[in-house]
């Protein structure tokens, strides 16, 4: 690798420490807090929810109202559905409109790659 190319991947590297920097900082701002809490505890896994949940239907799911929490990294936005891996598989997250606007102004929006946690009823298992 010549010493032009190693120059440019190490400024791209400072400009993206900088950019998570800042946003670190905008969220411990927001939320007067530790921008990394660790108060968050998981009590499901993927894997483990696709075995139990899979073959129920979206209304057999929403008549159980089944609330889980889960932990992992993001793998892919696709507006307000968030795919989360973790240790036993993925699943995918969906963010109603009023959650979509309090992470937007708390947390200045997410990127693949943050860790996240995340609570909510099951409506449909994929």
């Amino acid at each position: 690798m010549t010493d032009d190319v190693q120059n440019e991947n190490l400024q791209e590297e400072n400009k993206l420490i900088a950019e998570r920097r800042a946003k670190l900082e905008q969220i411990r701002k927001s939320c007067k807090a530790n921008g990394h809490p660790n108060d968050f505890r998981r009590d499901a896994l993927a894997g483990d929810l696709q075995k139990e949940f899979g073959e129920k239907s979206k209304e057999e799911l929403e008549a159980l109202n089944h609330v889980v929490s889960i932990a992992g990294r993001i793998m892919a936005k696709r507006g307000p559905f968030l795919v989360i891996q973790e240790t036993s598989g993925r699943i995918q997250a969906y963010a109603a409109k009023d959650v979509q606007k309090e992470l937007k102004e708390k947390y200045q929006g997410l990127d693949i790659g943050d860790i996240v946690g995340v609570k909510g009823a099951l409506t449909q298992i994929r």
